[in-house]
């Protein structure tokens, strides 16, 4: 109505002004009224959207708008689970934790004040302004109200610095997760493995992981990565204008990790890194009854707690040494010629086709001549008439050249994989490799020439192309020594159990075949590897201990070729054999066994049996102090088939 009114009085003033017709006094009156209708429209158009778009804000996005504005005065913090422990089978804490403080940024809050902030910290902190950027853009793909690691494990006094300035730096916030620690050093650090920040492939593997959150990188930390990082928990906090705590809301607690018993023996860990101090190599040491590894160790070894900070040029450099490779998990990505330990497969190859019998002799004079080569035995004296006792308990090459051409190689390979060598043991660790059982075949794709006789024998007493795993030959010797022959899996887990000490799962023995050898002629094969300790004229004789029988093996693998055989110590060292010793007791009734390689080492009985005789003295001397603990073991074997393997 007032619109109209103010209409009429302009027609009125301009009639007064013009001197108009009365038809164009009419025409003029329609215009104005036309102009009027379309003005109202418009009106009105904006008028409905206005309303629409109202309702739409206020009412259809009422929870997303409400949530935007909650997010001014509250804040939601994630609360990082406590890391599942990894023990010992006795419950002594292989991997705890100790408190890790983070200086953090979130985005959101510090908008604007980034550059300042940055060079604020870093006068407090002392660490250089670039390194806090290059930290800030590797969480450039987080969002933007999520807090970003700059700094991480910050010692007591730069956190009390920081502290002490956090009302005058809007969006620094420090956050507490929990850091590893090892209060019994660093015991089996290959098979414990270590954590390191999430990596971005990290963050889309694991749906519960920040950025800043440390992962299993390795060994059993990486295997079980989802049971012992736990789940996370939330806090949700008011806070005021300036971003100061006013109250807690409320909290969704974390769920700490699971804890992880190993089989591992701590002392009989400890005893076996001590015995290998300068030395390269591996050891395995196994319950032949179930397949539980008692220890585990490659040398030469690394420092876990060197990975809870920022590694250094030095450490970085020794673990990439390409003479001694540390990085590398020996036990089950080292291959090597098995050397003599070998001869254990063939003597039970031949036993078993009827190729020889124990008692079947072979004259060795040190030597063995073939076409226009000489293959020599290790001693060059000869042994003289050898039997398959003999043989075994003086390690004579030539009796096992003898085997070797009776057999053939398909045979000699049929049998070494039924024994565990050529195939994974599937132990639960990554990277574990297969070895290498050659066959004519192989050699034809590999190398493109024929098999020759010359092959067979060196492939009878484990050298050659052969290659195995220190994982394989303890499989191999525990096989040996089982009652049954039985082909158990190796395996470290004891029991996995919550954070409230309700237990999740316990060790199960796992047979994976048995050997294709009768019993009658696995007794003759002990009773052999029995007297190459025990008998004086044995290989292994160092290994000796009085009040324990010990049944073992010596390996010596040559690394390269000599047209004519040179002292050890004139060798240049990375050019000397490697030593072997596999070995199980007590010789009646089997309960532990070992797998000793020492790189470069010389003969095995020299250098790995007395590192072996360590092991079964510390054995020996735990088994009064303390009960053993009671495992499952393998009770009936009526149902087992041998596997078919390749």
């Amino acid at each position: 109505m007032i619109l109209k009114r103010i209409i009429q009085k302009i027609i009125r003033k301009y009639f007064e002004e013009e001197l108009l017709t009365p038809r164009e006094i009419a025409k003029q009156r329609q215009y104005f009224i036309q102009a009027n209708r379309v003005f109202l429209s418009l009106i009105a158009i904006a008028m409905a959207f206005i309303i629409g778009r109202l309702w739409y804000i206020q009412i259809h996005e009422y929870n997303y708008y409400c949530e935007q504005a909650s997010k001014h005065r509250i804040r939601i913090i994630r609360l990082k689970p406590p890391r599942g422990k990894i023990l010992d089978r006795y419950g002594r804490v292989i991997a705890g934790n100790r408190p890790r403080f983070n200086l953090c940024i979130i985005r959101q809050d510090a908008s604007g004040h980034i550059p300042e902030l940055l060079m604020k910290i870093s006068k407090i902190t002392g660490v250089p302004e670039y390194k806090l950027k290059q930290n800030l853009l590797e969480g450039e793909d987080t969002p933007i109200y999520k807090p970003i690691v700059l700094l991480s494990d910050i010692d007591w006094k730069v956190l009390a610095k920081i502290e002490a300035r956090l009302y005058s730096m809007p969006g620094v916030t420090i956050t507490v997760d929990s850091q590893r620690r090892y209060p019994l050093g660093s015991l089996a650090p290959h098979l414990i493995g270590y954590l390191r920040e999430a990596s971005s492939s990290d963050l889309k593997r694991f749906n519960d992981l920040d950025l800043g959150d440390l992962v299993g990188k390795r060994g059993v930390e990486r295997e079980f990565q989802n049971l012992l990082a736990g789940k996370p928990g939330f806090k949700k906090i008011e806070v005021n204008a300036v971003d100061r705590f006013v109250k807690v809301l409320s909290i969704k607690p974390p769920i700490p990790g699971d804890n992880i018993y190993l089989t591992i023996d701590a002392d009989l860990q400890r005893t076996a890194q001590d015995a290998f101090k300068g030395k390269m190599g591996a050891i395995v040491v196994l319950d032949p009854r179930n397949g539980q590894i008692l220890a585990f160790y490659s040398s030469p070894g690394i420092n876990l707690a060197w990975f809870s900070k920022k590694l250094t040029k030095k450490i970085v450099s020794f673990l990439y040494n390409k003479d001694t490779h540390p990085f590398m998990d020996r036990v089950v990505q080292g291959c090597y010629a098995p050397g003599s330990i070998f001869k254990i497969v063939v003597a039970a190859a031949g036993l078993q086709t009827g190729v020889i019998t124990p008692s079947t002799i072979f004259y060795c004079p040190g030597y063995l001549r073939l076409g226009r080569r000489i293959f020599r035995c290790w001693d060059w004296r000869g042994h003289g008439k050898v039997d398959l006792y003999k043989a075994l308990v003086q390690s004579c090459d030539v009796y096992f050249y003898h085997v070797g051409l009776l057999l053939g190689s398909d045979k000699i390979a049929e049998f070494a994989h039924y024994f565990g060598f050529g195939e994974k043991t599937d132990i639960d660790l990554s990277g574990e490799v297969k070895g290498l059982i050659p066959t004519p075949e192989w050699k034809l794709r590999r190398w493109q020439e024929k098999w020759q006789d010359g092959d067979t024998l060196n492939m009878a007493i484990g050298q050659g192309f052969v290659l195995v795993t220190p994982i394989q030959a303890a499989r191999m010797i525990s096989a040996v020594a089982n009652p049954n022959g039985l082909v158990l899996k190796p395996q470290y887990i004891y029991k996995i159990k919550d954070w409230q000490g309700k237990v999740l799962d316990t060790f199960k023995p796992i047979v994976q075949w048995r050997l294709p050898v009768k019993q009658k002629f696995l007794k003759d094969i002990r009773r052999a590897l029995e007297g190459v300790v025990e008998d004086k004229h044995g290989t292994g004789w160092r290994c000796k201990i009085k009040g324990l029988k010990i049944c073992g093996k010596t390996g010596t693998a040559q690394v390269i070729k000599q047209a004519k055989r040179t002292r050890e110590r004139k060798l240049e060292w990375k050019y000397r054999d490697h030593a072997w010793f596999v070995a199980y007791a007590p010789a009646d009734n089997p309960k532990i066994a070992v797998a000793v390689l020492v790189e470069h080492g010389g003969h095995g009985g020299s250098a790995a049996a007395p590192i072996a005789k360590k092991i079964f003295q510390c054995w020996l001397k735990l088994q009064h102090p303390r009960p053993e603990i009671q495992s499952p073991m393998i009770t009936s074997i009526s149902n087992l088939k041998i596997a078919k393997l390749y």
